[in-house]
């Protein structure tokens, strides 16, 4: 991103030098500007009317590349070039304002946002503080239970650490590009600069070509990946090198019509791009480049000039506080549903447009611009570069204490939660579906605490990190139920399987059996991996750990006398199989499994909490806008749980006869509805596990199918039935 002009009227010193290089703006590229924050800006208002609005951040990056290495190559060739001094200036450009919005930003997290999100809220504002954004949200794009997590007021600081990722490495870049065009004989007059765009162009084509592969291989983490998006600074830092030629070779420049081409070709993208139907990035990331690099070549000045067409003072204003526009209106978007307790109306939605550009011209103003030229820090490398890391510091710091305050009070609730659990109340969690008689309401009466708590209620699996993540096969199983016992239950799933432990834990303490859970994140029993989930193509190396991982678990099963059931649970609605029969693909296992003598569960999907398997609700999120009615949040038993999966192809197969199956409907819908709470627990941790919890409460319903010479009366209170 860029930053706006230095308002003389601030009185505040500003250096001779900085006002020529105000006067040389050029009106093309503050009028690229303002189209590109305005596209974003739509975009994340109205995503269904600008669907490749986001392109916008593409057109920034190019710009950066463009400006940074003009920067760059004139100062190197004057001999005036200061690594100190240019990373001093790029913290003067960016830091005030982002600092301001980081602040503002943890403080109406503290103010508006439950405390189950300060964990992750918290961390995102240390992580953009400390320009690692873009790597956060690539690990969480590889993470199931983050897939769910709503977006933080943040999340939009990932471009500013791509960029300033960019920023750290570059002037070495250039610096070592002219040093080996020195070390070469060149004709007279040629100077360095076609060796230093030759290497330019190689790294940008390996950035590229880098790019795809990694959209190809892991999706989720490539949009962020700073590797590729490394050519699109590159074509801009080509088009400036060109751009330089000494005035004895005159440069070849493209007529004034090809800028005109170059915003069409941005128009057309931004209209009628969707990364829901294209990958992105990818080839498709071209089409923002090109038009951003056409507009940058052509012409700035002259009639027909987009310079001169659009010099028109409102968009030329847009572009010089585009930089404030684009860091307000995320953090508004975001933080203003917490406040009002709905989803952003249209007049909110108009007030958040106009709200971004007023702070974003109040803070260049009075924030940005005055630090900015301070003659304290202007022209003081060292100290601007101090000043700035103790403010980070301190940020950081804040930011941290919140992340883990709210984490005390996550475990503060969840504890509390599990008193009332063990206390022995007959109407809670699955318990009071039970007894509609005497619990009424079923869904109990909520706390904010309980609700915000139901979030971070994860079952032991992922607190233990015992579950098998999407990367290479670790082959660890978790182990619960009772230690002591001669027999063990075999859990065998996905991250879904992952959620019922707290319930096979429960009736192995009570029924005296062992509970190994052997799960992994986005990886059902089978003998062949599924190649897509509702959400995303699966990488072929994440099928290929998902396959050694079955195939453990299987040879764990028939070859270990101990296990004598398993239980196969996973969310088969989520999942794609191109190749192979669905159905088969999970009957084959389970006939081995038969043959050799185990008793066989599948538990079926657990109720869907939206329309379908794709659009999910978070419940957690749901509840806490609707305390006083949780009843909203339910859904329909027709979609929720009637919806054919799986388990229904498997328990029409004769040669299966023998498999159980366990229907989690029946203890969390009635004949209409399937519950978001039941008993004052939510159900669901997020949009589609459930939470720790509640399952716990399903203990005694798993026990009866497990352990038939147990008595329900053996089972421990907390769980009643």
């Amino acid at each position: 991103m860029s930053t706006s002009l230095a308002d003389r009227r601030s009185g505040t010193m500003v250096p001779r030098g900085v006002l020529r290089s105000q006067r040389e703006l050029r009106p093309d590229i503050q009028a690229l500007r303002a189209l590109a924050v305005l596209s974003v800006l739509l975009f994340h208002l109205w995503p269904n009317r600008l669907t490749g609005g986001f392109v916008g951040v593409d057109v920034f990056f190019v710009i950066s590349g463009f400006l940074i290495t003009l920067h760059l190559w004139r100062s190197a060739q004057r001999g005036t070039l200061s690594l100190l001094g240019f990373y001093a200036r790029r913290v003067r450009r960016l830091a005030p304002a982002s600092l301001l919005v980081l602040s503002a930003s943890l403080l109406g997290v503290w103010m508006l946002v439950p405390f189950a999100r300060w964990q992750q809220f918290g961390g995102e504002i240390v992580a953009s503080t400390f320009l690692s954004e873009n790597w956060y949200l690539a690990s969480s794009a590889v993470d199931y239970l983050a897939a769910d997590n709503p977006a933080s007021p943040v999340q939009h600081f990932w471009t500013l650490s791509v960029e300033e990722q960019f920023y750290l490495v570059w002037p070495l870049v250039i610096l070592l590009a002219i040093w080996m065009s020195r070390r070469r004989t060149s004709p007279a007059g040629r100077g360095p600069a076609p060796l230093v765009v030759t290497v330019l162009a190689v790294l940008a084509v390996a950035s590229f070509t880098y790019g795809m592969w990694a959209l190809g291989a892991r999706p989720g983490p490539a949009y962020f990946d700073t590797f590729g998006r490394v050519w699109q600074f590159a074509a801009g830092a080509v088009i400036a090198i060109l751009s330089t030629r000494p005035a004895s070779r005159p440069r070849w420049t493209p007529p004034r019509t090809v800028a005109w081409l170059g915003l069409a070709v941005l128009a057309g993208t931004m209209l009628l791009l969707d990364a829901d139907v294209v990958p992105y990035p990818g080839a498709a990331a071209l089409l923002p480049v090109v038009g951003t690099v056409l507009v940058i070549a052509a012409p700035a000045v002259g009639p027909g000039s987009v310079g001169r067409v659009l010099s028109w003072r409102p968009v030329q204003w847009i572009g010089a506080i585009s930089f404030g526009i684009y860091l307000w209106h995320w953090p508004l978007i975001v933080l203003l549903p917490f406040a009002t307790g709905h989803p952003l109306t249209t007049v909110e939605k108009i007030g958040i447009a106009a709200a971004s550009i007023v702070l974003a011209a109040c803070s260049t103003r009075f924030v940005e611009d005055p630090i900015r030229f301070h003659r304290g820090v202007h022209g003081f490398p060292r100290r601007t570069l101090a000043l700035a890391l103790i403010a980070a510091i301190a940020l950081g710091v804040s930011a941290t204490a919140l992340a883990r305050q709210g984490g005390v009070e996550v475990e503060t609730a969840r504890n509390a939660a599990l008193d009332r659990l063990l206390g022995g109340e007959p109407c809670v969690g699955a318990a009071s579906l039970q007894d509609p008689v005497d619990c009424i309401p079923v869904e109990g009466t909520l706390t904010a605490d309980a609700v915000v708590a139901a979030a971070a209620d994860k079952s032991m699996p992922f607190l233990t990190d015992c579950i098998d993540p999407l990367g290479p096969t670790r082959g660890t199983m978790c182990e619960s139920g009772d230690p002591d016992a001669a027999t063990t239950v075999l859990v065998w799933g996905d991250s879904h399987a992952a959620s019922w432990e707290p319930a096979f834990s429960v009736a192995g303490e009570a029924g005296g059996f062992h509970v190994t859970s052997a799960v992994r994140q986005g990886c059902p029993a089978g003998l062949e991996p599924p190649d897509a989930t509702v959400g995303r193509e699966i990488p072929t190396d994440e099928q290929q750990a998902c396959d050694r991982r079955n195939d453990q678990v299987l040879d764990f099963a028939l070859e270990n006398d101990a296990v004598t059931v398993v239980v196969l649970a996973a969310y088969s609605r989520n999942y794609r199989f191109d190749d192979v029969d669905a159905v088969q693909n999970v009957a084959d296992p389970i006939e081995q499994l038969l043959a050799a003598g185990k008793r066989v569960i599948v538990m079926r999907d657990v109720p869907m909490t939206g329309a379908d398997a794709a659009n999910r609700v978070n419940i957690p999120d749901c509840l806490s806008a609707n305390l006083t009615t949780p009843d909203v949040c339910n859904n329909g038993r027709a979609r929720a749980a009637d919806t054919p999966d799986v388990s229904d192809s498997l328990d029409d197969r004769p040669e299966l006869a023998a498999v159980e199956f366990l229907d989690p409907a029946e203890r969390m819908c009635d004949e209409s509805s399937c519950y978001a709470a039941l008993g004052g627990i939510p159900t669901f941790a997020d949009a589609s596990h459930l939470a720790a919890t509640f399952t716990r409460t399903l203990g005694p319903w798993v026990s009866e199918h497990l352990t038939a010479d147990v008595m329900q009366s053996s089972i421990p209170a907390e769980n009643g039935d």
